[in-house]
């Protein structure tokens, strides 16, 4: 009896399965940029609504949200919107995004331009997730005044520059995200632009969310990170 003969693939089945491994690798790499891209929309459009809550605020009651002085509070509904210890009513804000950040989410919730379930502090305190509004890993968002900083504990700037508005996406996210939302909503540099790297919320420092980049001309300029660093925080200046 002749032994039975051993089959092998044919060329044609081999390419066929090499197409199908391609396709599926494809499929997953293209939903992880999909991914990737939604999660910096969300802090995009996060940023954008609380910007046009701000500036409707302001348009309607000629103040700033967070810096209330108590004739302010009062004159905007009984003082349902509460006032700030060292309200001035300017544009800039009495203090840093520790101090005047809870009194601008509230004001803004309280007139009703911004929808934040855990914004339910009514006075001066501590940012916390219990009393702001939160991004998609749960850290909580910051507003306030503060100072620039080479060491990105507000925002990151390697000038001398004026204390500045600004908002905080809140910690933990990645380095990778904070880039795709610098490169789409600005310059795509964490030093730079309206869009810095912070250290607000606990996140990370610059050393390890971000990195140096030499230009071709010679200058030196912070980059966001290429490695995968999961607790990273960014700014916008207002």
């Amino acid at each position: 009896m002749l032994p039975s003969k051993t089959k092998g693939f044919t060329l044609i089945e081999m390419a066929i399965v090499l197409v199908v491994v391609g396709l599926l690798m494809g499929g997953v790499l293209r939903g992880q940029e999909m991914i990737s891209a939604a999660k910096a929309r969300h802090i995009i459009d996060q940023k954008s609504s609380i910007r046009t809550a701000i500036v409707a605020f302001a348009n309607r009651y000629n103040a700033t949200a967070g810096d209330l002085t108590p004739a302010q509070a009062n004159f905007i509904g009984g003082g349902v919107a509460a006032s700030s210890s060292a309200g001035s009513g300017s544009i800039m804000l009495a203090g840093s995004t520790g101090d005047a950040s809870v009194l601008v989410f509230q004001n803004l919730v309280a007139t009703g331009f911004l929808i934040c379930a855990t914004c339910t502090a009514n006075g001066n305190a501590i940012a916390s997730n219990q009393n702001s509004p939160l991004n998609a890993q749960s850290a909580y968002l910051q507003y306030g005044k503060t100072a620039p900083s080479t060491a990105g504990i507000y925002w990151l700037d390697m000038s001398a520059s004026p204390a500045r508005n600004i908002l905080t996406t809140g910690a933990q996210i990645s380095a990778a995200t904070l880039q795709q939302v610098d490169i789409k909503a600005d310059d795509g540099l964490p030093s730079t632009g309206l869009f810095r790297q912070s250290t607000t919320g606990g996140a990370d420092g610059v050393a390890t969310c971000t990195a140096a980049q030499t230009l071709s001309s010679g200058t030196t300029l912070a980059a966001w990170a290429t490695t995968d660093t999961v607790n990273c925080a960014g700014a916008w200046l207002f």
